[in-house]
């Protein structure tokens, strides 16, 4: 069927030398068999004598097969290196394998890692269009790997793999670019110059490993080479079409041509049906292989589209395990509505969910200055963070060129006519190359490009090497496709301003990637053969090949040093083997909640994780949880029905309050859902924002929001907790997040700044946690607020009985200076566990302090320092990580403070002076009496305090005196 494009071909040595091998092998059989009765001895010697030579040729024939094989899978130009190529691979592989054994994650990471390892354990689909393939290799590894670990660590190793496999594709494409310039660079080269061949094939292996060195560990590709993501197999299904494609584009006959074509049409199924943004680089490398094949179309087009198309369906496979899965077990987390037909080819085309949907008009200038602004964000990470400050773009760019100039044309090996030549080739030269490592003597080159100073050299020879040549242009293409093409079908525009809006943009980059280091790779294999090339020209005139063997060793030295010099700088960032911060969050979720309860998250961090749990680790299968943003979607109600036995949903969707379906009782809001369902459940918590933004304010104003750990939990306003209560279910609640043995998450076990910087989901974790923290600490300072403003009017209103009972008086004081101080710790371990507290939080401890300063007059000294010392030591944050929180707290007359009010003044002032510096203060509310407040206090209040102070020192140090 695929007859090339230079007419009839001879038979390829490969296929001579197997035909003459299986003829060996029947013979010796034959001959075997007969018989060798009454024979004299001379002849048994001879026939003996003879069957050892007959048994040695068909070794001789096997060994040459393999050799055969070998070079037909590597194309290598010297087959006596197959061997040394193969091993370089392994070694190669191995290397990176080991770097990610050391550094693979136990659980889950953040992102989408967690719906995808709960999706594999289930055996569903959250989309039709995505994930398909990986969910099918993850549940079959998950089954079937002979391994203990959790279905985490499992799904992390096939990330592992495949990354290494994707760095060992990029080895094996750079390899065949060195082919080419060995081939290239061969016609000048005589007989004796075997060590020059050597060393620049060698120079091409170490090129090789260091080109796929610096993309396996470069810092964005190592970060999802070691959790459950998709993207490395994404990576190793197009590296692997890259290899695929220049095997199409070097092979000459046929028969081979069919099969590279076959694999990659195969190949670019698979990619799809595991994430559809592989469509970018298959689509220049689809033009090429039709561009190769246009005369055969020409003749039989449908026999060609049959076989490809039906090479191209088998890869899309895992979409109809995807559609049955959706059809027949529907689940609560899937994306998209696949009832009908309609709406099944309505999620093909990503009709509902327009992930490859143009984000605004191109014409817009807002696109187009996020379009630039994603541009120059990749520049910035693939020169700063990715390519070692440069190197690797430069050397990619040098590879590009070398190889669209160079090395191109020479894809294509070159092809000897005769029929003695090839059978010379095939038997005597492998021979003689294989068991006697004797160099063959070569047949006359034919592969320059004039054709007319080389003899017969075809025009059909010709025009198929300029062919192969077109495969720098479908790479070139592909690269842009990739860079540009993703920039105009994004979901959202880039927003530098968010972190984690870049990294999840960022994640794409690594198509492009893929490209710029295998062309990085060729880049230095050029390179090096360059100066080796020269330096050897300059030795040959000298007659010296000790400059020539040191210039190699240097150049091979260099390409060594720039991939190791990639694995030290991100190895220690790079580490994810005590990552648990996913798992224990989401313990820490559903840990303090009692039975039965209902959970409402909308965060896709907090919603992957948690189903997780629930599907992989069985944990809480009791809590109900629920998306809001899928509540909000129209298909809702074929996934709310799984629920039905559990919840009331009052309508077919989520809603905003003022929805004119909301209020014709179609759809329902917020506060309908949770009136409906608050007395059936044993609770209903809210983790992370609600989906619409005046569905908290109307939350709000029926229902009172209390936080209660990582959640905020809703009641009636008629059932709310007193202060009293809420302050033993919150300690409990924190005391039990602090608890080592319940593998939760604790304030000490956070995760590290200098590692998890902005824009990781480790990041994300640590913030949601201190923001609850944050709410817990002003909520307990409302509170206090609400006793001291119940405390004032008690004391001083219209009640005579309370106004002249002092012990009342003395009993309430000490009551709403216990709530304080308890806001007041809480405020003091935020500020000191987070070195990005908020202005916020600063203006909310100093007003702590100012109220306990106004109040001190109304307690005695004894009453205020057992206070002071019961508030650390019934804290549920008791522990080692709280010295600096202590450090700040009173601590008696040791602390050169005789007079409690006297550190109340000196917090205050330190507390307030540093929030009123900060450039966001003056967005503060009523700021201005704030700093009226804060010079009063300074100016009046000090010198008081200083001069009791000095009275009570004197009276303290005379009390000494002897």
């Amino acid at each position: 069927m695929f007859e090339g494009s230079t007419g009839r071909h001879p038979v390829q040595p490969i296929f001579e030398a197997e035909k003459l091998s299986a003829a060996a092998v029947t013979t010796s059989r034959r001959r075997v068999s007969s018989s060798s009765r009454w024979l004299p001895p001379s002849q048994l010697q001879r026939r003996a004598e003879r069957r050892a030579a007959q048994a040695q040729e068909v070794t001789d024939r096997f060994k040459v097969l393999f050799a055969s094989v070998s070079a037909r899978a590597l194309s290598l130009p010297s087959h006596r290196h197959d061997l040394v190529t193969w091993v370089w691979l392994w070694v190669t592989c191995g290397l990176i394998m080991a770097s990610y054994w050391t550094t693979l994650g136990e659980v889950i990471a953040g992102g989408d890692s967690g719906k995808l390892v709960a999706e594999a354990c289930r055996l569903d689909t959250l989309r039709l269009t995505q994930y398909p393939l990986l969910t099918l290799l993850q549940r079959l590894v998950i089954l079937c790997l002979p391994v203990a670990g959790s279905p985490s660590w499992k799904a992390n190793i096939i990330s592992a793999i495949c990354t290494t496999m994707a760095a060992g594709c990029l080895f094996l494409c750079i390899v065949v670019f060195g082919q080419a310039r060995h081939r290239c660079y061969h016609p000048s080269m005589s007989s004796s110059n075997d060590s020059l061949a050597t060393a620049t094939s060698t120079t091409t292996l170490v090129a090789a490993a260091a080109g796929a060195g610096l993309f396996a560990w470069s810092p964005l590709v190592w970060r999802y080479a070691v959790s459950a993501e998709v993207f490395a197999l994404n990576n190793a299904l197009l590296a692997l079409l890259l290899y695929t494609t220049l095997r199409f584009a070097s092979s000459w006959t046929s028969q081979d041509r069919r099969f590279w074509a076959c694999t990659t049409t195969l190949l670019c199924g698979l990619a799809l049906a595991n994430q559809h943004t592989a469509i970018l680089v298959e689509v220049p490398v689809v033009f090429y292989l039709a561009w190769c094949l246009r005369r055969d179309l020409a003749r039989q087009p449908s026999g060609i589209i049959i076989e490809l198309g039906r090479w191209f369906i088998l890869g899309l496979f895992p979409l109809v395990y995807a559609l049955l899965s959706v059809l027949w077990r529907p689940q609560i987390g899937r994306l998209g509505n696949m009832i009908t037909w309609q709406e099944i080819w309505s999620q093909l085309r990503q009709g509902e969910f327009p992930d490859l949907q143009p984000a605004s008009d191109p014409d817009d200038v807002t696109y187009r200055e996020s379009a630039y602004c994603s541009q120059g964000a990749y520049a910035w990470d693939l020169i700063l963070r990715q390519g070692q400050w440069g190197l690797v773009p430069l050397l990619a760019l040098l590879g590009y060129v070398a190889a669209t100039v160079f090395t191109a044309p020479f894809l294509l090996p070159p092809r000897y006519r005769g029929e003695r030549a090839k059978v010379t080739r095939a038997t005597d030269g492998y021979i003689q190359q294989i068991l006697t490592n004797v160099p063959a003597p070569q047949p006359p080159c034919t592969h320059t490009k004039d054709a007319r100073s080389q003899g017969p050299y075809h025009k059909a020879e010709a025009k198929a090497r300029q062919e192969s040549h077109h495969v720098i242009w479908a790479l070139g293409g592909a690269w842009v496709l990739s860079l540009f093409a993703f920039d105009f079908f994004s979901p959202e525009p880039l927003n530098e301003s968010v972190e984690l809006s870049y990294n999840m943009m960022a994640r794409f980059w690594m198509q492009a990637n893929l490209l710029v280091f295998m062309l990085a790779g060729v880049g230095m294999d050029w390179l090096s053969c360059v100066v080796a090339r020269g330096q050897w020209q300059v030795g040959r005139q000298q007659d010296s090949r000790f400059s020539f063997n040191l210039t190699a060793s240097l150049a091979q030295a260099v390409c060594v040093v720039l991939a190791l010099w990639q694995f030290q700088q991100h190895f220690a960032m790079s580490g994810q083997y005590a990552n648990t911060y996913s798992e224990k969050y989401a313990r820490s979720l559903l840990a303090p909640l009692p039975p039965d309860s209902l959970l409402l998250v909308n965060h896709k961090l907090q919603w992957n994780s948690l189903r997780y749990m629930q599907s992989c680790k069985n944990y809480r299968l009791d809590v109900t949880i629920l998306k809001l943003s899928l509540m909000s979607l129209p298909w809702w109600p074929s996934l709310g029905s799984h629920h039905s036995g559990k919840v009331i949903f009052p309508g077919t969707h989520h809603v905003p309050e003022n929805h004119c379906l909301a209020r014709g009782g179609q759809a329902f809001a917020m506060h309908q859902f949770v009136d409906a369902n608050i007395d059936r459940v044993g609770g209903i918590f809210v983790a992370g924002n609600l989906t619409f933004s005046q569905t908290e304010e109307q939350l709000r104003s029926v229902f009172t929001m209390l936080p209660m750990g990582l959640n905020m939990q809703l009641f009636r306003r008629e059932d709310v907790w007193t202060m009293k209560e809420w302050l033993k279910r919150i300690f409990e609640t924190w005391h039990l997040l602090q608890q080592h043995s319940q593998n939760l998450l604790s304030l000490a076990e956070l995760p590290a700044l200098d590692k998890y910087q902005r824009g990781k989901w480790e990041y994300e974790i640590r913030r949601d946690y201190l923001d609850h923290l944050a709410e817990t600490a002003a909520h307990a300072l409302d509170e206090a607020i609400g006793h001291q403003n119940l405390y004032n009017r008690s004391a001083g209103g219209g009640n005579d009985d309370m106004t002249h009972s002092p012990t009342t008086t003395k009993m309430s004081s000490t009551l709403v200076l216990k709530h304080f101080l308890d806001a007041a710790w809480w405020l003091e371990v935020l500020v000191a566990h987070d070195p990005e507290h908020t202005t916020h939080t600063l203006n909310n401890l100093g007003l702590a302090y100012y109220h306990l300063l106004y109040l001190s007059p109304t307690v005695s000294l004894a009453t205020a320092e057992a206070q002071l010392r019961r508030v650390p030591r019934v804290s549920p944050f008791n522990d080692a990580s709280l010295a600096t929180t202590a450090s700040q707290w009173y601590r008696g007359p040791g602390r050169q403070e005789t007079d409690w009010r006297m550190w109340l003044l000196n917090r205050l002032e330190y507390t307030w002076g540093t929030c009123l510096t900060r450039p966001d203060a003056q967005q503060l509310p009523e700021v201005g009496k704030l700093q009226q407040q804060h010079k009063m206090i300074v100016a009046r209040m000090r010198p008081l305090l200083e001069k009791k102070e000095n009275l009570a020192s004197r009276k303290f140090r005379g009390a000494d005196d002897p």
